[in-house]
C-alpha cells in the first residue's frame, strides 16, 4: 500500500543514513523498522495452549499422555516456556 507520512527532518536523515550504510533503500529500512517497533509495542506473545490431541482430525491423545496424570500434563503444556 502506498500512503505519506510527514516524518521530522531529524528522523528522515538518520534513516537515510541507515539505508546508505547497508545498502538497503529507505523503504526497506523503515517496513524493519515499524516490523520491530511494532513487535514491541505489542508486548510478549500471548499464550498459546499446546494442543494435546493427535491424529485425523485432531480425535484422540498424543501416545503416552495420561489425563488423570497432572504433573504429566502441567510438564506438557508449558515445556519450554521456562516455567
Amino acid at each position: 500500500m502506498k500512503t505519506t507520512i510527514d516524518l521530522p527532518d531529524e528522523l528522515f536523515r538518520r534513516a537515510k543514513a541507515i539505508a546508505r550504510k547497508r545498502g538497503a533503500t529507505l523503504r526497506a529500512v523503515v517496513i524493519e523498522c515499524l516490523h520491530s517497533g511494532l513487535a514491541t509495542a505489542a508486548g510478549p506473545e500471548r499464550y498459546q495452549p499446546r494442543d494435546l490431541r493427535t491424529g485425523r482430525a485432531g480425535v484422540g491423545l498424543q501416545p503416552g499422555i495420561d489425563l488423570r496424570n497432572w504433573d504429566q500434563v502441567r510438564a506438557i503444556i508449558y515445556e519450554g516456556r521456562g516455567e
